[in-house]
């Protein structure tokens, strides 16, 4: 007899269970309790500030890099603005330990990316963070968000090739010009066959000015990739 067939799965109805007793928070404003079988309240299930990327290409986020470098689609779920609830949730995120929302989101980018229609990448890359800053963190935020998506999409998950070889400065602050020469030359690409010939997306938490994104696409434009499209959980406006 198929035991697992007979039974329901028992961390399954453990969790089921414990979301009734307990409800979870909402994973944005982290005050309201979520919805059934979703990670948002219903406030900002509605309220959020979705972006439109995902319906125009000529969008803010595309526009910040196109003509620097180039990509082929690039894209923000979110708008991000200071002292706003997407603010205190990416707080939490890249600060906090709360993984659960990059995970979230980088699945709901993987829905928003097929739902465009957009081809589909052959390997994700995050935006990778210096060794002694992951000790620090524990974590890469971007990577919890690209790993979730390429779950998602069933696609290559790639956090080994592309490194940050140099620390640098906090990028807070600075004007654009000021963020590329902080960031020129500090990242590089190990395993260049990983990536030649291939379809890549790069993921990222935010962009602002993009001078990081554009450091990061130099980088792997050296090897012939056969194009670079980016996802964002947010885009600052």
């Amino acid at each position: 007899m198929n035991i697992s067939a007979t039974f329901p799965d028992f961390r399954s109805l453990l969790s089921d269970f414990l979301s009734v007793i307990s409800p979870l928070p909402c994973l944005a404003c982290a005050q309201e309790v979520r919805m059934p079988d979703s990670s948002l309240c219903l406030s900002c299930a509605v309220g959020l500030p979705f972006t439109d990327h995902f319906d125009h290409r000529q969008n803010l986020s595309f526009q910040r890099l196109n003509g620097r470098v180039e990509v082929d689609h690039v894209a923000a779920i979110l708008y991000f603005t200071r002292s706003s609830v997407v603010q205190e949730m990416l707080h939490r995120f890249k600060y906090q330990g709360h993984e659960e929302v990059g995970q979230y989101f980088g699945w709901l980018g993987a829905c928003l990316w097929q739902d465009a229609q957009w081809p589909k990448p052959d390997v994700v890359l995050p935006v990778p963070i210096h060794r002694k800053k992951m000790r620090r963190r524990g974590y890469n935020q971007s990577a919890v968000f690209g790993c979730a998506f390429s779950k998602k999409m069933q696609v290559s998950f790639d956090n080994q090739t592309l490194v940050k070889r140099q620390a640098s400065e906090s990028q807070t602050g600075k004007g654009r010009e000021e963020r590329v020469q902080n960031v020129r030359s500090v990242f590089e690409i190990l395993h260049p066959q990983h990536i030649t010939g291939k379809k890549v997306l790069l993921v990222d938490d935010v962009i602002t000015t993009g001078a990081t994104l554009e450091s990061c696409i130099l980088e792997i434009t050296r090897f012939q990739p056969a194009g670079i499209s980016v996802l964002l959980l947010a885009a600052a406006r």
